[in-house]
């Protein structure tokens, strides 16, 4: 799936579960932690970005994305699986965020490719 300008909202919304699903599995303790630990700015980055709305910079979404797989990766299959598909879920969402950002950026907007629909669901069970 492609983010356009106008799913903004919806990459919030995955960003806020992904920032969930890493507070609930205790890699970071709040929003500030989740800015610099994951997005690589200051502390008050995703609070900014939360309260203006303003685009994720690509930067972030890659530190993000190399950040949950490195996680995902040390988890153990056999003993969690629930948290390392979990884990791989909420890579994915980021990975399609930066690539999303990234057409927006760099791609003739005649070229994008758009889609909407569910993604897979951050929390166990997945969600109708």
């Amino acid at each position: 799936m492609w983010l356009n300008r106008s799913d903004k909202e919806f990459s919030m919304r995955v960003l806020d579960e992904i920032y969930s699903l890493l507070k609930e599995y205790k890699y970071c303790r709040d929003q500030a932690d989740f800015s610099r630990i994951f997005l690589g700015r200051s502390n008050g980055y995703y609070a900014y970005i939360k309260s203006s709305k303003a685009p994720i910079c690509l930067l972030s979404l890659s530190f993000l994305a190399t950040a949950i797989h490195s996680i995902a990766s040390e988890v153990d299959d056999a003993r969690e699986f629930v948290k390392a598909q979990r884990l791989r879920s909420a890579w994915v969402s980021a990975l399609v965020m930066r690539e999303g950002e990234r057409e927006i950026a760099f791609v003739d907007p005649k070229h994008w490719a758009t889609a909407s629909g569910t993604i897979p669901a951050l929390t166990w069970p997945p969600r109708a």
